[in-house]
């Protein structure tokens, strides 16, 4: 007895029927995600989920601004170009738990800690004891609380509550051969 697990991306997203033609296994596929009428019903969902979620988090969102302004100085939003539907691009925000000048700070404790250096080179991130990230913005982190803001976004159509996380432009080619299939789709603050 054979089994095989064929090695298709996006597999679990579509309707799979398999088929025996004379002892060959075919594979008709369905891209639900496509559907118009599914397009449309997402949409309705995101529209009164996020309008719904806005409402009753307004005083928590208030809250985190009036936090993040006294724990450092700068905006309480940053802004960051992120990759949209095709290969075009959004400003995608996020409460800010940065200090202003974490570039500076990131590049002298790489160069001062190896280990360190080693992580961010593979991960592109540094995922605990990161220098750039304020008192409060590893609070909001932990929690992921400073992904509230995205909210807007899906209320706009720019992003929806469920979809693959928003990819920056310099991670464009990363994305390989699933790049087509990534970008049809709008970026979600839940991921898939």
């Amino acid at each position: 007895e054979i089994r095989v697990i064929p090695d298709m991306f996006g597999l679990a997203t579509v309707g799979v029927k398999a088929e025996d033609l004379d002892g060959i296994l075919l594979f008709d596929m369905e891209w639900n995600l496509a559907k118009p009428h599914n397009i449309f019903i997402k949409r309705v969902i995101d529209i009164i989920l996020s309008s719904f979620a806005i409402a009753i988090l307004f005083p928590l969102m208030g809250f985190i601004s009036i936090k993040i302004r006294r724990d450092s100085k700068g905006p309480v939003i940053f802004s960051q170009k992120r990759l949209w539907k095709g290969e075009s691009t959004f400003d995608f925000l996020k409460f800010r738990t940065m200090y202003l000048n974490g570039d500076e700070k990131l590049a002298r404790y790489l160069k001062e800690n190896p280990q360190a250096r080693k992580e961010w080179e593979k991960f592109a991130k540094i995922k605990s004891g990161d220098p750039r990230v304020t008192k409060f913005g590893s609070w909001l982190r932990r929690y992921c609380l400073d992904e509230l803001s995205q909210l807007i976004h899906v209320l706009t159509g720019e992003m929806s509550l469920v979809g693959p996380r928003p990819y920056l432009p310099r991670e464009f080619e990363k994305m390989g051969g699933y790049r087509k299939t990534i970008l049809k789709a709008l970026p979600g603050m839940a991921g898939l």
